[in-house]
């Protein structure tokens, strides 16, 4: 995993956490990278307040502001943790669950910066997980592209057994995390979460979406071509289209991934990279990214359990 990440804050309501207590501590793992969203600032300050251990994990390459150490300074989260992109957004994931771990949290939730679940919301995808007991569960919200605002598919209601979850709002106990496993980090983004679940439920795990708690998602940038739109395509950057293709190639190869999935998947890259580099801005980029996607060895990654 290379050198270990940096904690450049630890502090909050939480200071120094009770051994004995009655309460729930729920902790929030938020990697960030990049621009950041105008309301993340007041969406973190009041998650705070709301008594939940927030873990914020800078993302950003050495090269990069890391707001950290600027606009998000004096928020009081738990912990800030320099990641420096280690491993993509899983490693930041992965530092954020250690970390919240040694403070001895009973529940995580996993959050992108762009995702926006209520302290309710939170709380109820909590509620439902301990209302299940010790079954090997991950529960998340019932995703909804916000700049198409509807459910995918119809919605049913309650609880539904699913086969994978996004990372963004999926939530488990923490003491499943051993036996769930890192997310692996040299795939660094693309596919990360979808063989991070599907392997969990190789492992004894089921996937549940909670109906009543909907997170309305941003996926990537609006395509600039009305077809592409149409299609379902969101605008993404090269270095994704690159990833995407070298990421898909290893995930085909693993077991756990059922052969339907598999197949939908490659179907879809069967076209996908004939409208990047015929209706996106930079075709000459993105050809290229294909390229090397196709040619570059797959990641190497060890099972450690």
């Amino acid at each position: 995993m290379g050198a270990s990440p940096t904690i450049i804050c630890h502090a909050g309501r939480h200071d120094s956490l009770p051994l004995s207590r009655s309460h729930l501590i729920q902790a929030l793992i938020i990697p960030v990278y990049g621009t950041l969203p105008g309301d993340f600032r007041k969406y973190v300050k009041d998650l705070c307040e709301e008594d939940f251990m927030v873990v914020l994990v800078d993302n950003n390459p050495v090269h990069l502001d890391h707001p950290c150490d600027g606009q998000l300074a004096d928020l009081p989260v738990i912990a800030k943790i320099v990641n420096r992109n280690r491993g993509g957004v899983a490693g930041g994931f992965n530092r954020g669950v250690e970390h919240a771990l040694a403070l001895g949290v009973d529940v995580i939730t996993l959050l992108d910066q762009d995702s926006r679940l209520t302290a309710p919301q939170l709380r109820q995808l909590a509620a439902d997980l301990l209302a299940i007991g010790q079954e090997r569960v991950l529960i998340g919200p019932w995703v909804v592209d916000h700049r198409r605002d509807k459910p995918r598919p119809p919605k049913p209601q309650g609880l539904c057994k699913t086969r994978m979850l996004i990372s963004s709002g999926t939530t488990f106990r923490s003491d499943h995390w051993d036996e769930l496993g890192t997310m692996h980090e040299p795939l660094e983004i693309d596919y990360v979460d979808h063989h991070w679940t599907l392997r969990a439920g190789t492992r004894g795990f089921s996937c549940y979406q909670q109906s009543s708690v909907i997170l309305r998602q941003i996926f990537g940038d609006r395509h600039p071509s009305q077809l592409c739109h149409r299609l379902g395509m969101q605008l993404y950057s090269s270095r994704r289209h690159y990833t995407v293709v070298r990421n898909l190639r290893w995930l085909i190869r693993q077991d756990c991934v059922p052969i339907d999935i598999k197949i939908k998947e490659v179907v879809r890259m069967l076209f996908k990279p004939f409208f990047w580099i015929l209706f996106e801005p930079k075709r000459i980029e993105n050809a290229k990214a294909v390229i090397r996607g196709l040619r570059d060895p797959l990641p190497v990654i060890k099972e450690i359990s």
